[in-house]
C-alpha cells in the first residue's frame, strides 16, 4: 500500500482534502495500513483537523482508498502551509509501498498584511548628560512575511562627532513579529554652552513587502545641560588716535567671556575738545552679535580735515544699554584723540627752547576806529599785520554807570610745552608792549585805565598767573593826556609750565585793579564814563619765554 502523490494541495476555503491511497502488485487476502497526520507549517486545530484510522482491503479488492481530512478556513493572511499525513504498520501480510507519506499544502486565500514601519514618535529629547538616546520603531498593520527598513541620522543644529555619534543600519521583523525596534545613539555631553540642540532620525527603504510609514523621521532635542555664557561688551582701547587727514576713524568694540544668545549695545559720540560739526561727525547706533558670534565690530566715525592749526583734540565715544543678557564691560568709552595735522605756526613758542616771538615787529600806526552809540563795543582789530584792541562804553544818563566793553590783545599767542624728559620747567614770560590812544575828558572829569599780563591753561580756560601793570584813576585830564602813545614798556610773570600741557600769553585791557582767579574772561575790559571821539588802546610787541 502506497499513497498516490508524495506531495499534493488543497485551497484554504475547500472544506476538506482526500487524499488516495492504493494497493498494487497484489490482491490476495484481506490486507489493510494506518495512517495519521502531523504538523508541518499548518498546525491541527487552526489549520486543519488531525485525524489517524486504518484503511483495509478485502481478498481480491485493489481499489483505492480516500483518507478525508477537514480544513479550516480562518481569516489571517498566514502564507501557504503544510502538514503531512504518513502511512504505517501494514498488516494481512502486505508491504509499506512507497511514497508511504504524502506532504498537504493549504494553499492560503488571504491576501499577505506586511506592515507598516514608523517611528514610535514625530519628536523626542534626551538630556545631555544621558548618555544616549533611543528611539523607538514600530510594526503595524500587519505581521506577515520578514520586513526590515533602513535608517540614517542627520545634523539639524546639532552637530555629530561633537553633540551626537551619527549612526545608520537596519532593523528586522521576522515573519508574525511585530515587536518594536529600538535606535540607541550616543549622545556626547561637552562643557559648552550651546542652547539645545537637534539631529534628525530617518527611515528608508523598506522591504519584505513593508511600506513606509508616517512619522517616518523623529527629531531629537538634546536638551542642554550648561549655563548660558552671553559674554560683555566692551571697547578695546580705553584711548585711541587718528590722523586729522586719515578720513575717518573705526574704534573697536569686542565681545568677551561669552558667545552664548543674540546681543547688541549702544553707543553715541559725544565733543571733548573737539567739536561734532566741524572736527568730526557724531554718530549714534547700536552693534549686534549673532548667537556664537565672537567678532569684533568697528564703529567707524568721519573725522574732518581742515586747515587751521587747533592743536590735538578728542571725543569721546561711549557704549550703553547692552541687550541679550549681555553685560557692559570695560572700558565702556573711549577717548579719541585727532592728531592736528597742521604744523605749529610760527606764533608758538616750543617749551624747551628758549624763543623770542615777535609779535608785531612793525613801527607805531594809528588806526581809526569809529564806534558810536553800539553796546558791543570791543574788538579785536588787525591792520598791516599790527594788533590793536579798542573799546567803546558810552554813558548811561538814567543808571550814572557805563555799559563795560572787553578786548584782548595776543589771544593766539600760544606756548607749547614740549615733553623732553623733564615734567616742568620754571620759566618766566616777558611782555613788550606800549598803549595809544586819544580820550576826551570825562563828564565828571575821571577815567579809569587798567592794563593787565596773563598766562592761562589753554585747555581749561583757567588763569595760571596775572599781574597788574597799570591800574591809574585819571582825574581832570584833556584829551591825549591819558594813554598819549607811551611804548616799549616790559612787564614779566613767572610761572611753572608742565610738560604735556598747553598755555596761552595775552595783554588786556580793563578789569578790576587786582589779580581776581578763575576763567579767562572773554575779552579784557575798559571802563570810560562819556566817551565823545574815537580812540586807539594797547599795542602788543612781543612775547619771551625763558627757562
Amino acid at each position: 500500500m502506497r499513497f498516490e502523490n508524495a506531495s499534493d494541495s488543497v485551497g484554504e476555503n475547500d472544506g476538506s482534502k482526500s487524499v488516495r491511497v492504493t494497493r498494487i502488485n497484489g490482491s490476495n487476502g484481506a490486507v489493510g495500513i494506518s495512517y495519521s497526520t502531523s504538523d508541518g507549517s499548518a498546525t491541527s486545530g487552526s489549520d486543519y483537523t488531525s485525524m489517524s484510522g486504518t484503511l483495509n482491503w478485502s481478498d481480491g479488492d485493489t481499489s483505492t482508498k480516500t483518507i478525508s481530512i477537514p480544513i479550516i478556513n480562518d481569516s489571517a493572511y498566514e502564507g501557504n502551509e503544510t502538514f503531512t499525513v504518513t502511512l504505517s504498520n501494514p498488516i494481512g501480510g502486505a508491504t509499506l509501498g512507497s511514497p508511504s507519506s504524502t506532504t498537504v499544502t493549504i494553499i492560503d486565500d488571504e491576501v499577505p498584511s506586511y506592515g507598516s514601519l514608523r517611528f514610535e514618535n514625530a519628536s523626542d529629547s534626551v538630556g545631555e548628560n544621558d548618555g544616549s538616546k533611543s528611539v523607538r520603531v514600530t510594526r503595524i498593520n500587519g505581521r506577515n512575511g520578514a520586513v526590515g527598513i533602513s535608517y540614517s541620522t542627520s545634523d539639524g543644529s546639532a552637530t555629530s562627532g561633537s553633540d551626537y555619534t551619527s549612526k545608520s543600519g537596519t532593523l528586522n521583523w521576522s515573519d508574525g513579529d511585530t515587536s518594536t525596534k529600538t535606535i540607541s545613539i550616543p549622545i556626547t555631553n561637552d562643557s559648552a554652552y550651546e542652547g539645545n540642540e537637534t539631529f534628525t532620525v530617518t527611515l528608508s527603504n523598506p522591504i519584505g513587502g513593508a511600506t513606509l510609514g508616517s512619522p517616518s523621521s523623529t527629531t531629537v532635542t538634546i536638551i542642554d545641560d550648561e549655563v548660558p555664557l552671553y559674554g560683555s561688551l566692551q571697547f578695546e582701547n580705553a584711548s585711541d588716535s587718528v590722523g586729522e587727514n586719515d578720513g575717518s576713524k573705526s574704534v573697536r568694540v569686542t565681545r568677551i567671556n561669552g558667545r552664548n544668545g543674540a546681543v547688541g549695545i549702544s553707543y553715541s559720540t559725544s565733543d571733548g575738545s573737539a567739536t561734532s560739526g566741524s572736527d568730526y561727525t557724531s554718530k549714534s547706533g547700536t552693534l549686534n552679535w549673532s548667537d556664537g558670534d565672537t567678532s569684533t565690530k568697528t564703529i567707524s566715525i568721519p573725522i574732518t580735515n581742515d586747515s587751521a592749526y587747533e592743536g590735538n583734540e578728542t571725543f569721546t565715544v561711549t557704549l550703553s544699554n547692552p541687550i541679550g543678557g549681555a553685560t557692559l564691560g570695560s572700558p565702556s568709552s573711549t577717548t579719541v584723540t585727532i592728531i592736528d595735522d597742521e604744523p605749529l605756526p610760527d606764533y608758538g613758542i616750543l617749551l624747551g627752547e628758549n624763543k623770542k616771538w615777535s609779535v608785531f615787529n612793525y613801527s607805531a600806526a594809528e588806526v581809526d576806529i569809529n564806534k558810536r552809540g553800539s553796546a558791543e563795543s570791543a574788538a579785536f582789530v588787525t591792520y598791516d599785520n599790527r594788533c590793536y584792541l579798542y573799546t567803546y562804553a558810552p554813558w548811561n544818563p538814567i543808571s550814572g554807570s557805563s555799559i563795560e566793553a572787553y578786548a584782548r590783545a595776543g589771544e593766539k599767542i600760544k606756548i607749547y610745552s614740549k615733553n623732553d624728559g623733564e615734567t616742568s620747567k620754571n620759566s618766566k614770560i616777558y611782555f613788550n608792549y606800549g598803549y595809544f590812544g586819544d580820550i576826551s575828558k570825562a563828564s565828571d572829569g575821571t577815567a579809569i585805565v587798567i592794563i593787565k599780563i596773563r598766562l592761562a591753561d589753554f585747555d581749561t580756560g583757567y588763569l595760571v598767573e596775572t599781574k597788574n601793570v597799570l591800574c591809574e584813576v585819571v582825574s581832570g585830564k584833556n584829551s591825549s593826556e591819558v594813554l598819549d602813545g607811551t611804548s616799549g614798556f616790559t612787564e614779566s610773570i613767572s610761572a611753572n609750565l608742565i610738560a604735556g600741557k598747553t598755555y596761552i600769553a595775552y595783554i588786556q585791557i580793563g578789569g578790576a585793579c587786582q589779580s581776581e582767579p578763575g576763567l579767562i574772561p572773554n575779552s579784557a575790559k575798559v571802563d570810560f564814563k562819556s566817551l565823545v571821539s574815537p580812540y586807539k588802546l594797547l599795542r602788543l610787541y612781543s612775547i619771551e619765554v625763558t627757562f
